[in-house]
């Protein structure tokens, strides 16, 4: 994980990130429901605007193969609101994990 510029932390971003956690849970609750052994991480990268809001969401790498879990992982994560970063935005790399329990 990283986060580049606009003097924001790692904790911030997790932070916010932990309040978004249950849409993103959702999105693979309905991905297990057609691929019950479906587990893995998706590596997510996006830019926090100077307004807080996350543009350019999307997927760089991952070892799941979930059309459908990776859209609806990128929608939750454009609903995210971040703290506003200073001067300017900040590019933000996210691993995360998608396993049972």
């Amino acid at each position: 994980m990283s986060v580049r510029g606009g003097k924001m932390t790692v904790q911030q971003v997790k932070l916010a990130l932990d309040d978004n956690m249950p849409g993103m849970e959702k999105c693979y609750d309905t991905a297990l429901s057609s691929a019950p052994q479906l587990q893995g991480v998706l590596t997510f990268a996006w830019t926090i605007e100077k307004t807080g809001r996350p543009s350019h969401v999307r997927v760089l790498k991952g070892s799941l193969k979930d059309d459908g879990l990776e859209s609806c992982s990128v929608g939750e994560l454009k609903k995210a609101r971040f703290p506003k970063p200073k001067k300017k935005s900040a590019e933000v790399n996210w691993p995360i994990m998608y396993r049972k329990g």
